[in-house]
């Protein structure tokens, strides 16, 4: 009987613990929520001065390797943001049968062409779908990567009419968040310029025999990579080997991929990739000394634009550092006043002592004054 009921309790609690793992493993945690909102942030601003008149009705596909439809939702409110006007094409009698047909899925997510489009010409109720895919959503350390790209592409039309890569590096609490390589001093950019375009260069240089053939590639801008510093760094490292970089000013991996499909004379490969981190903390500081250590790592490949092998990848991090000096006023402003703001006992005690020291020295004054 014991174990009936043992056996009994197993498969409640099972039964119990399954839907909530699913929902856990379905859900992004709060860190990676607060990434993809910062990362989706400048989507309205974005969409404002895209060629959608007013009044034109959008709807939003979904995103691919999204989690429980939040980046969906996002998308949506910055439709809405963007004085642009949603409608819900879940709701259209042809929603199902369209996708079942189209066979929608993360193939089709970054770049829908004009045949497909055809078919979503079947929705009534919508003249623009927009549509995108979450390429990068991790974590690492005390940082959290995220990269998502979006489209919207006229059913009417059937052009490609807007697209962006929105990526964000989102630090944990506690972390110095870093936005772009050049927010750090000169010689620390010129150091972390050789040392990503040496290794680039070492790394290219081992998987020769693979890039034989190829003549020019077309790069994207580095997602994260805010002042395409990295991303030119990458492009003069591709530039003194045998390939020759090809600026066909894209913007996405899916436009640069809808391009070469249809044009593939353009360029034999593509480069793309990520400034994953770009960091700096501090070593160790006396009072008027801190030693800083910068890291900067960048995730690329090279892919073969007809087959989309890809034919070289690697991840490269360099490090510099450097020292600051500070200032009197420096070390009251940015140690000593806070850590008194945190700490009034801190101010409060010594101030006390120093107006007793001053009343016992008026009091001994007044008694040994001559008379």
């Amino acid at each position: 009987m014991n174990a009936l009921h043992s056996r009994f309790f197993k498969l409640v609690c099972l039964s119990l613990l399954t839907p909530l793992a699913a929902l856990a493993q379905g859900a992004f945690d709060e860190n990676m929520r607060q990434a993809v909102q910062a990362a989706l942030a400048d989507v309205a601003t974005s969409l404002r001065a895209a060629p959608i008149p007013p009044g034109t009705p959008v709807s939003v596909l979904p995103i691919a390797r999204d989690q429980d439809r939040y980046v969906e939702g996002l998308v949506k409110n910055a439709v809405t943001a963007a004085g642009k006007t949603y409608v819900e094409a879940r709701k259209d009698p042809f929603w199902g049968a369209v996708l079942k047909e189209t066979e929608f899925d993360e193939r089709k997510a970054d770049m829908l062409d004009p045949a497909t489009l055809v078919t979503f010409g079947k929705l009534k109720a919508t003249q623009i779908l927009m549509y995108g895919i979450v390429r990068e959503a991790s974590t690492s350390g005390n940082r959290v990567f995220v990269e998502i790209e979006l489209h919207a592409s006229s059913l009417v039309t059937k052009q490609h009419i807007w697209g962006g890569v929105f990526a964000k590096r989102y630090y944990l609490p506690g972390s110095r968040d870093v936005q772009g390589l050049e927010s750090f001093p000169p010689e620390v950019r010129e150091t972390l310029k050789r040392g990503l375009g040496e290794l680039a260069m070492a790394s290219l240089g081992r998987q020769q025999a693979k890039l034989t053939g190829l003549k020019t590639v077309a790069y994207v801008p580095l997602a994260g990579d805010i002042d395409q510093y990295a991303t030119f760094i990458m492009r003069d490292a591709v530039s003194r080997t045998s390939l020759n970089p090809k600026n066909l000013d894209l913007n996405t991996l899916g436009e640069a991929r809808q391009l070469l499909r249809d044009q593939p004379v353009q360029a034999d490969a593509l480069l793309y990739g990520a400034l994953r981190s770009a960091q700096q903390r501090a070593l160790s500081h006396t009072f008027a000394t801190t030693n800083f250590e910068v890291t900067a790592e960048v995730q690329a490949c090279i892919e073969n634009a007809t087959t989309r092998e890809i034919l070289w990848s690697d991840t490269i991090q360099a490090r510099a550092t450097y020292d600051t000096q500070t200032t009197k006023w420096s070390i009251w402003a940015d140690r000593i006043h806070p850590y008194l703001v945190n700490h009034p006992l801190a101010w409060i005690i010594p101030l006390g002592i120093l107006v007793l020291l001053v009343v016992i020295a008026k009091f001994v004054r007044a008694n040994t004054r001559v008379r």
